[in-house]
C-alpha cells in the first residue's frame, strides 16, 4: 500500500534540475517548507544528469561534456535538502489544484500536500517524424547524450546528425572529442543558421564567450573532415531491420549516406503535461512554434495553486532556470505570507534582470535557429506520426479533408494521443498537418491535454491513489 503524507508542505517542487534546485534553495532561504520530487534518483536533471558520479569517477568524460556540465559544482550543493524534504525516484503522476501531488515510489503510490506546486520539470525534444524515424538505429540527439552522460555510451559506427540548432553541434562535438566523430551532420537549415535582426545582435555581443563556443565546436568539426550539408529536406531514412541509410535532398542534388546510427534533433519544446492536466491555461508561442502556460511576471498560471519556472515555461536554457524558479518562489512566499510585495518585488530585482539578458539572448538564437514549423503537409502520408497508436500522417491529412475541426476530433476518430504519451510524442504534428491542410493557424487547432494519470500505473497503483483521494474509480469517472 501507498502512504498519505499528512504534513502540508508551502510547495511542492517537482523536478531537481538547475531550476528545481534553485526553487529549492532559495525556499529554504525563505523559511518556506518545502517537498523537492524527481523521478531520477540523482539530482541534476537532463542537464546536469549524473554529475556527481560523472565528476567524481569519470573526470574524463565530465571534461568532455564540457564547462557548462562542469558548472553544476557551482549549483549541487545539497545543505538544503533532507530526507524529509526530498523524495528521489519519484514519478508523478498526478497534481491537483487542491495542492495534492501523487507520485510512485518503489512501486508504492503516495500524496504529497502543498499550499502551491511549482513545475520545473524542463524541456522535452521537439518530435521529428520523417520516414523511417520508428526504426532500430533512430534516436533524437537528446538521447544520444542521455546515454553518454548517464552510461558513458557512444554508439559504434557511423553516425548521422540530422536537424538544427545547438545541441546538434554540441552532441557532435562531445562525439569528436571522444575519439567517434561523426559521419555527417546534416543541418537542415544553412550553415551559419539565419540573419538574425540587428537589435538581437547587438543584445547578442554581451554573450560573445558563448557564441565564440558554438563557432569553435563547429569549426573543429570542420577541420576534423567531418561531412557536413545544409538546407536539407525530404529527408527519409531507409533500412530493413534497422536504419542503414538517411536519404535528403541539398542544393538540388538527391544524397544517400550510409549509417549505423541517426540521430536527429530540431530544438526543444516546455515539457507540459502536468501543467495541462490540471487545468491551466496554455497559449501558443508563433517564435518557438509551441504551446507554453500562460503566466503572470513570476511564474503563476491561471490556476491560483500552480506555479511553472525554468523551460518548462519557456525555452530559455539552462542559464535562466535559476533566476526564473527564483522569481517564482519569491511569489509563493508572498503569497503565503513570507514576503509583502515590495520586499518580493526588491528580491526579485537581480533575478529578473538575469532572466530578461536570458531572453534577449534566446531572441537572437530563436533569429538564427528559428525552431521549424512542423512538417504538416511534408510529411509522406504513409509516415508515422503518432508512435503509440502507429496512426500515419495519411489518416490525419484525410480526417482534415473531412473538416475534422480540431486536434480532439483528430484523437477521438484515430486514437493518436490515447498512447501512453498522451500525445507528448504527436501533438504538435497532427495539429500541424490538420491546420495546413485546413489552410489554418495552428492555434486553431489546438493541442492535446494531458490527463490522471500521465505517467504509466498499474489498475492497482490506480485503486490505492483513488482510495487515497477519497472516491472510487466509478466517482471519478462521473
Amino acid at each position: 500500500m501507498g502512504r498519505r503524507v499528512s504534513d502540508r508542505f508551502d510547495v511542492a517542487i517537482i523536478g531537481s534540475g538547475p531550476a528545481g534546485l534553485a526553487a529549492a534553495r532559495q525556499a529554504s532561504e525563505l523559511g518556506l517548507d518545502f517537498v523537492l520530487l524527481d523521478e531520477q534518483r540523482k539530482l541534476g536533471g537532463n542537464v546536469y544528469r549524473n554529475y556527481e558520479h560523472n565528476a567524481a569517477e569519470r573526470s574524463d568524460l565530465a571534461d568532455v561534456l564540457g564547462a557548462d556540465y562542469l558548472a553544476a559544482s557551482l549549483t549541487m550543493s545539497t545543505e538544503f535538502l533532507t530526507p524529509e524534504n526530498r523524495i528521489s525516484g519519484s514519478q508523478v503522476f498526478s497534481i491537483d489544484p487542491n495542492g495534492e501531488v501523487a507520485y510512485k515510489k518503489n512501486r508504492q503510490v503516495s500524496i504529497v500536500t502543498a499550499d502551491k506546486i511549482l513545475i520545473v520539470t524542463g524541456a522535452m525534444e521537439r518530435p521529428t517524424p520523417v520516414p523511417g524515424w520508428t526504426l532500430p538505429g533512430v534516436m533524437s540527439v537528446g538521447a544520444a547524450q542521455t546515454l553518454l552522460k548517464s552510461s558513458a555510451l557512444v554508439p559504434k559506427g557511423r553516425s548521422v546528425f540530422v536537424g538544427s540548432g545547438p545541441l546538434t553541434l554540441l552532441v557532435a562535438h562531445q562525439y569528436l572529442k571522444l575519439g567517434n566523430p561523426p559521419a555527417a551532420i546534416v543541418f537542415t537549415g544553412p550553415l551559419f543558421g539565419h540573419r538574425a535582426p540587428a537589435r538581437s545582435m547587438f543584445r547578442a555581443l554581451r554573450f560573445s564567450g558563448r557564441l565564440a563556443k558554438g563557432f569553435a565546436w563547429l569549426i573543429q568539426l570542420l577541420l576534423s573532415k567531418v561531412d557536413v550539408y545544409t538546407n536539407a529536406c525530404d529527408v527519409e531514412i531507409s533500412g530493413d531491420s534497422r536504419a542503414t541509410q538517411v536519404h535528403f535532398h541539398s542544393k538540388s542534388k538527391t544524397i544517400s549516406l550510409p549509417a549505423d546510427g541517426v540521430f536527429l534533433h530540431e530544438g526543444v519544446v516546455p515539457d507540459s503535461m502536468l501543467a495541462m492536466s490540471a487545468n491551466c491555461e496554455y497559449v501558443w508561442n508563433s517564435a518557438q512554434k509551441c504551446w507554453g502556460p500562460k503566466l503572470d511576471g513570476w511564474g503563476k498560471t491561471t490556476v491560483e495553486s500552480i506555479y511553472v519556472a525554468g523551460d518548462s515555461a519557456g525555452i530559455l536554457g539552462a542559464h535562466a532556470a535559476a533566476p526564473s524558479a527564483q522569481r517564482a518562489v519569491l511569489s509563493i512566499a508572498a503569497d503565503l505570507g513570507y514576503l509583502d510585495q515590495g520586499e518580493r518585488d526588491r528580491q526579485g530585482a537581480a533575478p529578473g534582470a538575469a532572466l530578461k539578458r536570458e531572453q534577449d539572448f534566446r531572441e537572437f538564437l530563436d533569429s538564427v535557429f528559428p525552431p521549424p514549423s512542423q512538417p504538416g503537409n511534408d510529411i509522406p502520408d504513409q509516415t508515422i506520426v503518432c508512435r503509440c497508436e502507429s496512426v500515419t500522417a495519411g489518416q490525419i491529412r484525410a480526417l482534415a479533408e473531412l473538416d475534422c475541426a480540431n486536434i480532439g476530433q483528430a484523437k477521438a476518430y484515430t486514437r493518436c494521443g490515447m498512447g501512453p504519451c498522451q500525445g507528448r510524442m504527436c501533438g504538435l504534428s497532427v495539429a500541424q498537418i490538420i491546420a495546413d491542410s485546413q489552410k489554418k493557424r495552428i492555434e486553431d487547432i489546438g493541442h492535446f491535454r494531458g490527463r490522471t494519470p500521465i505517467r504509466q500505473i498499474t489498475l492497482g497503483d490506480l485503486a490505492i491513489f483513488s482510495t487515497n483521494k477519497g472516491f472510487s474509480i466509478l466517482d471519478r469517472e462521473k
